[in-house]
């Protein structure tokens, strides 16, 4: 997900001229560094956790499949290679974009999973930097337009993570980890915050549109996909439940790359 957004914020950044392979190659392969350095690393932190949760027990550390440390180490090596091959061979903002999604994501948000519910919100922050990556990969600033995937991917994490909060909730009580479906048990909070981001996501869609990056057949397919997403994250309202929560957050998963597609047809018929 992260290199894929990470593209987009590339050819966004570009304009509508089909240009700058090299340097799009350049921010996948320091993104895919940086990227696994984080997730490396954060295996490392987590893996007291990891081991207490069925659905992460048989990964690496848990596993005895790999020596922590040595997990550790790595992943402070990916990161900081990424980080310096970002900085010299596209410019030193998306170099330190990168740094700053890695840090965020295993200094702040990996923590705040062990201290307070508020860690989906915090976390969604470096889940979303990696477009403003791309866009700063091809054009060296960022500005209101590079902000308008962050946007969209910022909103759509909250009701992905929170309808899969819903579904591993003793999973994430048994690793100690604070997520807001495991301390509401009305599902009250729950619902409303699922409802708010996905209505601000519909609020978001247009912006591309608006402010010319996409064109006509993004702003209609774009919403119509964002509203059937909305209506399915809003059958929650009326039966709060494991299985209703499963198939919010599968609608998630097909509406990622749905929107991600209807944008690539955008791009490649408006430089056609």
């Amino acid at each position: 997900m992260q290199l894929v957004t990470a593209a987009y914020g590339y050819l966004w950044g570009n304009g509508l001229v089909v240009s700058g392979w090299i340097g799009l190659i350049h921010l996948m392969v320091g993104t895919l560094l940086v990227s696994g350095g984080a997730s490396a690393v954060n295996h490392y932190l987590e893996r007291d956790v990891d081991a207490k949760m069925q659905r992460t027990q048989n990964r690496p550390i848990p596993a005895g499949k790999i020596a922590a440390a040595r997990v550790n180490t790595i992943g402070w090596v990916l990161i900081g290679s990424g980080t310096a091959y970002l900085t010299l061979l596209t410019n030193p903002l998306c170099g330190f974009l990168a740094f700053m999604t890695a840090i965020l994501y295993v200094a702040v948000y990996t923590p705040l999973k062990r201290t307070t519910a508020l860690n989906t919100l915090i976390g969604a922050i470096p889940g979303a930097l990696p477009p403003l990556g791309g866009w700063a990969a091809a054009t060296g600033y960022l500005n209101v337009q590079a902000f308008c995937l962050f946007l969209i991917m910022f909103c759509w994490q909250m009701p992905h993570f929170f309808a899969l909060a819903i579904l591993y909730k003793a999973d994430y009580k048994a690793g100690g980890l604070k997520m807001l479906p495991g301390e509401d048990e009305s599902g009250n909070r729950t619902i409303r915050q699922i409802m708010i981001y996905a209505a601000l996501l519909m609020l978001s869609i247009p912006l591309p549109f608006v402010l010319g990056l996409a064109g006509w057949t993004y702003l209609l397919f774009g919403m119509g996909l964002t509203i059937w997403f909305f209506v399915r994250c809003m059958q929650l309202t009326s039966d709060y439940s494991e299985p209703r929560a499963r198939q919010v957050f599968l609608a998630s998963i097909i509406y990622l790359p749905l929107i991600l597609g209807v944008i690539l047809v955008d791009f490649l018929i408006r430089i056609i």
